[in-house]
C-alpha cells in the first residue's frame, strides 16, 4: 500500500518549503503503488489546479484498480485547495478525520495584475473554480 502525503503547501512546482507537495511526486507514488493507497491530508491548501492534477491522477488510479482499498485520513488541517481534493476523492475511499481536524472551504480568490481584459480572465476562471469545488461537495 502506497502512502502518500499531501502536506504543505499544494503547488505546481516547489515554492521552496520543504513540505511543498507537487502532483509529479503523487504520479511518482502512484506509479509504485498495486495494491491500495493510504493518504494523508495536512495541508492548508495552495494551487487549485495543482490540487486537481493530484485528485485526477489519484482518481485515474482507481479506475485501473477498482478492487484495492484506499484511506485517506485528515490530521489537523485540510483547508481549500486541500479540502477541495478531499472531496473530490473516489468513492472508494474510506475517509477518516479526528474530533478535532478541521476542513476549511472559501470562495477561489488570486492575485493579478494587468489591465482590465486580465481582470476579467481571472474572474471567469475563479467562477470555473468555484462551480468544480460546488460540484465535489454536491457528489460527497
Amino acid at each position: 500500500m502506497a502512502k502518500i502525503e499531501i502536506k504543505g503547501i499544494i503547488c505546481a512546482d516547489g515554492w521552496g518549503y520543504e513540505d511543498d507537495t507537487m502532483p509529479r511526486d503523487v504520479l511518482a507514488k502512484l506509479a509504485e503503488c498495486k495494491d491500495g493507497i493510504d493518504l494523508h491530508i495536512d495541508s492548508y491548501g495552495g494551487d487549485v489546479l495543482a490540487a486537481n492534477a493530484i485528485g485526477n491522477a489519484i482518481a485515474a488510479w482507481c479506475l485501473e484498480h477498482p478492487e484495492a482499498k484506499c484511506t485517506c485520513t485528515v490530521g489537523s488541517l485540510a483547508a481549500s485547495a486541500a479540502a477541495n481534493l478531499l472531496a473530490r476523492l473516489p468513492k472508494q475511499f474510506e475517509r477518516k478525520c479526528f474530533r478535532d481536524s478541521l476542513i476549511m472551504y472559501h470562495s477561489a480568490y488570486g492575485l493579478i495584475c494587468g489591465g482590465p481584459e486580465a481582470m476579467r480572465d481571472n474572474a471567469v476562471l475563479m467562477d470555473l473554480v468555484n462551480e468544480m469545488a460546488k460540484n465535489a461537495l454536491k457528489a460527497t
